[in-house]
């Protein structure tokens, strides 16, 4: 679930909303709320299903895991109005993972090997 608020905060930021604003739309204390987006306190199913709705977002956005260096990405999702700039940002977050991936592959085999030794 600490994915989830990670998820919520960039959402957030991306969207110049508060945490404080976030509490109120879902009718949760302000102190919650930072406790929750501190990773003090879980978050429940029914909380992640309000804030997707008060971020006009689908739940599995909230879910998904964002690969490294692709943070700006998913807040620019909450900024996206079209299904086709959407669908490209997707795109764009997979194939970083991939980029991500094998340049990962690449050092561990480069390790294994002794390349540079």
């Amino acid at each position: 679930m600490l994915r989830i608020v990670d998820n919520v905060r960039m959402i957030l930021r991306g969207k110049n909303l508060s945490q404080k604003d976030l509490a109120r739309k879902i009718s949760m204390t302000e102190a919650t709320m930072s406790k929750t987006l501190h990773k003090s306190r879980a978050i429940s199913i029914d909380e992640v299903d309000k804030i997707a709705k008060v971020l006009e977002i689908p739940v599995h956005k909230l879910y998904n895991p964002i690969p490294l260096g692709c943070q700006e990405a998913l807040s620019l999702l909450g900024q996206v109005n079209t299904r086709e700039a959407e669908e490209t940002i997707q795109k764009l977050s997979i194939l970083a993972q991939r980029i991500l991936f094998y340049k990962n592959l690449r050092a561990i085999t480069e390790k294994l090997v002794g390349v540079g030794e």
